[in-house]
This record gives structure tokens, C-alpha cells and sequence, in this order.
């Protein structure tokens, strides 16, 4: 069998184009809009490109209408996406984030997903998912299609955070593949997960050389059963101003992270700055928070109880467990730092958002 595409009709009932090169590993990516929507969404047109520094790539169709994917439009405008490991266990919510809902949806509800915050990226990841992949935007390269669909946009990323869940590393310090169960795509409507692994080695060649393609870490620093012995400075342009998100935030909040230690460690910090009337959701800690108050006047407050002021200098400890919201007072924004330790790699569990009836409640000095 052949054929040109370019000038005679498949003769097969069904293409065999995208079933050709196959396996292909999909791009589970999370993005956040300018109005502060996630959007959630899989593209088997995904790959790295590089490993020095790393670097990614996505292609992206238009849709039928000629409108531009969301992912593409939110990766361009925010200067970020996240990519999420996709497994066989995820399978479900991964199709349905592939449905097309109307803008402005909250894509990892409507998938049935938790949204884990993430570093730098102003989006969440998919808390579900073992691995994750912070990646800066880069470029947007568009092909001309003969049809609105047939249009694609090659979209480029430099990889800036890669997170693994612990439970997924073999005792040598390698993704247990085989545990994990990736998703690839095959054409049609087929899939497959990986279970079997076999190793080959080139014959001959540098140690170097195999070393590189085995993929040993020049810095040991990936895997949480050895000690940290390199210090690490993070820059401040590395880690951007974020808008909170609206799930969990009423008013406007911003928030700029400020550290997250690496395994074993397990504590994290952000500054978080709150405008007059803008406070949490109801929420929870696993293992406790620390709040230090920078600036301003802000309120907390517990179930059950009215909220108390809180002021610059201000140190407050919430227990773990505690049912708890706090945030700028109604006429003064507020500033200040929040110090959390990860359980599982989650450090909140939000609840409802906070009423203006226990918001408003006459505060305690």
C-alpha cells in the first residue's frame, strides 16, 4: 500500500499516519489564564528536546473554528506551562480533560484532579500525577494547515522545575517505569501503558558518553537518599510574582515564593500579599503553619471564633488540623510570610471560601 497525502486520498478505512510512530508519550499540561481559569488538557505531539539546560516541546492543532487552543494562549501570555506525567491510572481523567468546555471552566474539576501549587509557574499541577515539569515559555512557531484544524503550533519551553514523587524512584535513584505505567498514545482511539522494560548498552564509547545517555546526574542532587553537598542560589527573577487563585482566594492576592527545600526537607515559604478585604478560604494544614506579618493589618480566624487583628512583627503558629482563614483587614492590605512543611506533598487542604458574615465579624485586638 501507498500513497501521497498530499494529492490522493487514504485507501484505508482509517489513516494510518498517526499510527505509525508510535508509542508517543503524551503532554498532560496545566496552564492558568490571565483571569486566573486553569485549563487542564493532553497533546501526544510532545517531547524533549534537550538536556543542557532541558528544554520541551508541544504541538498544538487549532480548533475547527480557527480558535487558538487555550493552552498555547495561556503558555503565551502568562510565560508558562506544566507538564504532568500521564498514567495508566490517571486514564479517565486524562480523557476527559481532552473534551472542549467553554473558557473560563476550572478544567482540573471538571477531570476530577487535585491542583497542587507549583514553584515559579502561576498554575497549578496535577497533584494526582508522580512527576511534574515547571517549564518557562519560550516561543510559539505556527505552520500553515489547509484547513482551520490543519494549522499547528510548535510551542517551546526550558524546563525549571522538575518534581518526582518520592513513591516513584527505584532504591538506585530511577523512575520505576513499570510502577508508574505511563500513557502513550497509538492513533485512533488506542492507548497503551508501559510494563516491561528491558536495557540495552552501545557497545564501546566513552565512560562519559554512557554515562550521558544513562542520564547520571552532574550534580547530586535528584534523589531524597543521599545528603545535599551542594549549595543552591536560587535568583529572584527565577522565582515571579504570581497572581493566588480565585478557588481558594477572595480578592485580589499575590503571591511570591520564596523557597522550596528539597527532599528530605520538606519546608516550604511563600510571601503573600493580601489587598484590603482579600483573604483565604477556609483552610487546613497537615503538619502546621507559621505566619510572620511584614507589613500591614490583617485578620485570622478559627470556627467557631471571631477573627483576631494581627499586625507587622506579628507571629502567629496554626496546629495542624486546624480549620482556620486569615488575610488583610477591610481598609489595610497586608503582607506576610508563610512557612508550611509538605505531608505527601501537600501543604493545604482548602475548604469553602470565607463568608462576609464571619469576615466582617467585630474582630478581638
Amino acid at each position: 500500500m501507498h500513497y501521497a497525502p498530499q494529492s490522493e486520498s487514504c485507501p484505508l478505512p482509517f489513516s494510518p499516519f498517526k499510527s505509525c510512530t508510535v508509542p508517543r508519550p503524551i503532554g498532560w499540561l496545566s496552564t492558568i489564564s490571565k483571569n486566573g481559569t486553569p485549563n487542564l488538557a493532553p497533546y501526544s505531539q510532545w517531547q524533549n528536546l534537550t538536556f543542557d539546560p532541558p528544554m520541551v516541546m508541544f504541538a498544538a492543532n487549532q480548533l475547527s473554528s480557527g480558535e487558538r487552543k487555550h493552552t498555547v494562549v495561556n503558555a503565551e501570555e502568562t510565560g508558562w506551562f506544566v507538564w504532568n506525567m500521564a498514567t495508566y491510572d490517571l486514564r479517565e481523567a486524562v480523557n476527559i480533560s481532552a473534551m472542549e468546555v467553554p473558557e473560563g471552566e476550572d478544567e482540573f474539576q471538571h477531570a476530577g484532579v487535585t491542583a497542587q501549587s507549583c514553584i515559579s509557574a502561576p498554575g497549578p499541577r496535577v497533584l494526582e500525577s508522580p512527576a511534574h515539569f515547571e517549564c518557562r515559555y519560550l516561543s510559539t512557531h505556527r505552520l500553515r494547515g489547509n484547513s482551520n484544524h490543519g494549522w499547528v503550533e510548535v510551542v517551546y519551553g526550558e524546563v525549571m522545575h522538575i518534581h518526582v514523587n518520592d513513591d516513584f524512584l527505584t532504591a538506585e535513584g530511577k523512575m520505576d517505569i513499570p510502577k508508574i505505567r505511563p500513557l502513550a498514545r497509538l492513533g485512533y482511539y488506542d492507548y497503551t501503558s508501559v510494563t516491561e522494560v528491558f536495557e540495552m548498552q552501545i557497545p564501546g564509547g566513552k565512560e562519559a558518553t554512557h554515562q550521558g545517555l544513562e542520564g547520571k546526574s552532574s550534580l547530586k542532587t535528584c534523589f531524597s537518599n543521599r545528603q545535599d553537598t551542594f549549595m543552591n542560589i536560587h535568583k529572584s527573577f527565577e522565582r515571579p510574582t504570581k497572581l493566588a487563585n480565585s478557588d481558594w482566594f477572595t480578592g485580589r492576592v499575590w503571591q511570591d515564593p520564596i523557597f522550596e527545600a528539597p527532599e528530605p526537607a520538606r519546608v516550604r515559604a511563600l510571601k503573600v500579599s493580601f489587598e484590603p478585604g482579600a483573604r483565604t478560604a477556609w483552610h487546613t494544614h497537615p503538619l502546621g503553619q507559621t505566619l510572620y506579618v511584614v507589613n500591614g493589618t490583617g485578620l485570622i480566624g478559627l470556627r467557631g471564633e471571631a477573627p483576631k487583628e494581627i499586625h507587622a512583627g506579628d507571629t502567629v503558629w496554626i496546629p495542624p488540623g486546624e480549620e482556620h482563614w486569615h488575610g488583610a483587614s477591610p481598609t489595610q492590605s497586608m503582607t506576610h510570610i508563610a512557612i508550611q512543611e509538605a505531608q505527601g506533598g501537600q501543604v493545604a487542604v482548602w475548604l469553602e471560601k470565607v463568608s462576609e458574615k464571619d469576615y466582617l465579624a467585630l474582630p478581638n485586638p
